[in-house]
């Protein structure tokens, strides 16, 4: 008679649930490609920032985009991309005060949260970021640099959402001025950034008719 396979014991299956469950966790908090926090946890750290804070407490934050970083996985290959993320999140490590908090937004995008942190300071943060990428990427092919948009809590912000798009506003100057600089955040930058993006959506309504 052939041996029957021996059965999984239940118990051993549920014991094996919680910690599937702890993993699963770490992936959604953790970025497994360069280790820093995801957007989840920076989402939710802003907003908890903003909450207890106040609007008198001072808080940056630094929105990072790599240049280009289609043109550089064609041109070399897509591992080499992935060892570009991960030193970035490396130099940011580098950087980040045990107070702030560096994480990979997604894609090519990071964030850095510097709590208790005006825009000077924050300015020169991004700064230092920007020409350390700059200096670590000099080879032949290899060049590749960031672009950052610096905001700082203003009094009449009411919701971190606010702030996102001040830097946001930001990142696009920089990005629209050639990349590998930093651009601080006024409210006039918020503002063309959402007219710009009206004028996209607009265009693609037309072209859809």
């Amino acid at each position: 008679m052939r041996k029957l396979a021996a059965l999984p014991n239940p118990r051993s299956r549920r014991a094996g649930k919680p910690r599937l469950a702890a993993d699963l966790l770490e992936l959604a908090h953790t970025d497994p490609l360069t280790g820093l926090p995801t957007r989840r946890v920076l989402d939710r750290l802003l907003a908890c920032e903003f909450e207890a804070g106040g609007r008198k407490r001072r808080c940056s934050i630094v929105k990072i985009d790599i240049d280009a970083f289609w043109r550089y996985n064609g041109d070399l290959d897509p591992k080499a991309g992935d060892l570009a993320l991960f030193i970035i999140g490396l130099i940011l490590k580098c950087h980040a005060r045990s107070s702030d908090v560096a994480g990979r937004y997604g894609g090519d995008e990071f964030l850095i949260l510097l709590p208790r942190t005006g825009h000077r300071r924050a300015l020169s943060f991004a700064e230092r970021i920007t020409w350390d990428v700059a200096s670590q990427f000099t080879g032949d092919g290899s060049r590749l640099t960031v672009s950052c948009g610096v905001a700082s809590r203003e009094a009449s912000m009411t919701r971190y959402g606010q702030l996102m798009e001040s830097a946001d506003g930001a990142l696009h100057a920089a990005k629209c001025q050639g990349g590998n600089r930093v651009v601080v955040a006024h409210p006039l930058l918020s503002t063309a950034l959402l007219e710009h993006r009206a004028h996209l959506r607009a265009s693609r309504v037309l072209r859809a008719g």
